[in-house]
């Protein structure tokens, strides 16, 4: 009876590893060659569309091959691989594998939403790495920009959800707009500085550069915000690190302190969770930061620029009580005084100090 259990056990092999057949007792020859006759039949596809590409690229731009055409071959090589190691390799290995596949695709499905991105992004991060470690320099810069978009959009994501979190409590909702109020105020006084620095006055009188240099001030506070936030998560990694070696008993004796008050979360692999997100949004806000640092000094320079412009074109004006020469522009500063600019012929804007009408040279 064993014997006979045995060889039935034997013919039902693969169990969907490709080939179709669900249910169909085969042996393991038999899956093989049919696993195998699939796997070249795909192969083969793939190897066509590569071809069909290159010789589309060679066509229409008439150049050698851009560095995808040898990623792409690299990669289905890699695949071709890996795929026959599986086919051929002993039955008890593939349904170990098929197990733990089976055991991921669980914990995934059981993930919360954020936690499933978390994933994603990890799979494509490795996917971006692999990319560019395969196909050199002129795929590394590619392969980071899609990087960085992933990124980006798992922490929006993460703001957004927790925008909505603090917004449903008042607590969050005081911390929302108190937030708001110091950095719109920053963002304004930072404005004026700038101003001030174009104009050599108190920029009191020039409303509407001012605000839109505020505006422009938005990239500056999120370099600081970079900053603050990489601060923050080399303080946290020593507290999640007191969690993931304290397990489970943190948040017993904080539910036993607080008297059950706090509610308890649903979440799953909360320590996991926890320990990426410190480390990621601890290394996206040193890379902000230190990014930043080096962009700095050109966009000061663009900044100059820009409110040189804003001031000369949207608070000074070309008539009033004074005569200017063609393509001055003045400014009232208050005491009958007028700061005055000029704009030269290469369209360079300079500014001259405050004066009265009474001392302008005549035009």
């Amino acid at each position: 009876m064993r014997d006979d259990k045995a060889k039935k056990g034997e013919g039902n092999v693969g169990g969907g590893g490709g080939g179709g057949g669900g249910g169909v007792n085969r042996s393991p020859a038999s899956w093989r060659r049919n696993a195998l006759i699939d796997t070249l039949k795909r192969t083969g596809i793939l190897i066509a569309f590569i071809t069909l590409l290159t010789l589309l690229t060679l066509m229409a731009r008439s150049v050698a091959i851009p560095g995808t055409i040898p990623l792409l071959i690299k990669l289905v090589v890699l695949g071709l691989i890996l795929r026959i190691a599986y086919i051929y390799a002993p039955q008890r290995e593939r349904e170990r594998i098929q197990n733990f596949g089976a055991k991921l695709a669980d914990v995934y499905r059981s993930l919360a939403q954020f936690q499933k991105l978390y994933v994603n992004v990890c799979i494509v991060t490795f996917a971006c790495v692999l990319s560019g470690w395969l196909g050199g320099p002129s795929i590394l810069r590619a392969s980071l920009v899609v990087m960085l978009l992933a990124w980006g959009a798992v922490a929006l994501h993460d703001l957004l959800r927790w925008y909505r979190t603090l917004s449903d409590k008042l607590l969050g909702k005081a911390a929302i707009g108190l937030g708001f109020v110091a950095a719109s105020n920053l963002a304004y006084a930072l404005a004026g500085q700038e101003i001030a620095s174009v104009v050599h006055v108190v920029p009191t009188g020039f409303t509407h550069a001012t605000l839109f240099v505020t505006l422009a001030m938005i990239p500056v506070l999120l370099i600081f915000a970079g900053g603050i936030v990489s601060f923050a998560c080399l303080v946290l990694s020593g507290l999640v690190a007191l969690l993931a070696a304290l397990g489970r008993q943190i948040p017993e004796v904080l539910h036993w302190l607080l008297a059950g008050t706090l509610p308890k979360s649903e979440l799953r692999h909360v320590v996991v969770t926890r320990i990426f997100q410190v480390a990621f949004y601890g290394l996206l806000s040193t890379l902000l930061y230190m990014q930043g640092q080096r962009v700095m000094p050109w966009y000061d320079r663009e900044m100059t620029r820009a409110a040189t412009w804003l001031v000369f074109n949207l608070d000074m004006f070309e008539a009033g009580e004074c005569k200017l020469a063609s393509g001055d522009r003045l400014a009232p500063l208050g005491d009958a005084k007028f700061l005055v600019a000029k704009r030269s012929a290469a369209g360079e804007i300079t500014f001259r100090p405050p004066v009265k009408c009474d001392d302008l040279p005549s035009p």
